[in-house]
């Protein structure tokens, strides 16, 4: 999967030289002023793939879907996976779990509980280290292909990746389209903080539900003294006031009509 595109910092720096050149026969002083914005958007645009400036990234789904697709980050987790799989059972709800490498072959029965109740996977890296993408590209490439390697061990060829902490960079691009890998993001979160804070997550995802929406949420065990039992109650709770906005839940390729997962 090469998508032969160049990324767009580069045309917006090109315009940014340019610009700075044009301005320069004014006045010296602010020709920094175009360099000086193109180096503020260089440093912001790994925390915001959303802007796409260094790889294509799936925020969301075509409009007109009228639904939301669910997914989940940084398990599979024994203590909270079981819960939230029997949970979704319950709603109906097919979902798309990323999945840390490491953590799935530790528990690899959670991985067969996941794709026996019909839910797809995702890549998440091997090890989920929330500072890959400061580390080089052998390090990065490693990270992704190990988990993928994991995954393909349960049978399965994955075709989504999101990195960790949602953090990209401009060495991403070609390691996914080597791996064949397309990165999907989120345009819906809880912030609960890798479930560490659960208390407004219903709060905070119905305030950003929308058709079209890719929601993110953790199946992770919450920390803090709070119980698994008040997680899922928290989803429930979400679950049914996004249907009380007349939004269905679809599962991850029926929203962005992308294949997400290949059975080997």
């Amino acid at each position: 999967m090469n998508s032969g595109k160049i990324p767009r910092i580069f045309f917006i720096g090109i315009a940014a030289i340019i610009t700075s050149i044009i301005v320069s026969m004014i006045s010296p002083v602010y020709a920094l002023i175009p360099l000086s914005l193109f180096v503020i958007v260089s440093m912001a645009s790994p925390f915001f793939p959303e802007w796409q400036m260094f790889l294509p990234c799936i925020t969301r789904g075509a409009p007109g879907s009228h639904g939301v697709a669910l997914t989940f980050d940084d398990g599979p987790d024994p203590a909270s996976t079981p819960s939230v799989i029997e949970m979704l059972r319950k709603q109906g709800i097919k979902a798309h779990f990323f999945i840390v490498g490491k953590k799935a072959a530790a528990h690899p029965e959670l991985i067969k509980l996941i794709l026996d109740n019909g839910h797809t996977l995702g890549n998440h890296t091997m090890n989920h280290d929330t500072l890959i993408m400061l580390k080089t590209s052998a390090r990065l490439n490693n990270e992704i292909a190990s988990c993928q390697d994991v995954l393909k061990g349960f049978g399965i060829t994955a075709y989504t990746f999101r990195p960790p902490a949602g953090i990209v960079n401009p060495k991403l691009e070609p390691i996914l389209s080597r791996l064949g890998l397309f990165c999907v993001m989120f345009g819906i979160r809880g912030y609960d903080f890798g479930n560490r804070r659960i208390g407004n997550i219903g709060r905070n995802i119905l305030k950003g539900a929308r058709d079209g929406g890719i929601i993110m949420l953790h199946d992770r065990a919450p920390s803090g003294g709070v119980s698994v039992s008040e997680l899922i109650a928290q989803m429930e709770e979400t679950i049914t006031g996004i249907r009380k906005k007349g939004l269905d839940f679809l599962s991850l390729d029926k929203l962005t009509g992308k294949k997400v997962m290949e059975e080997l």
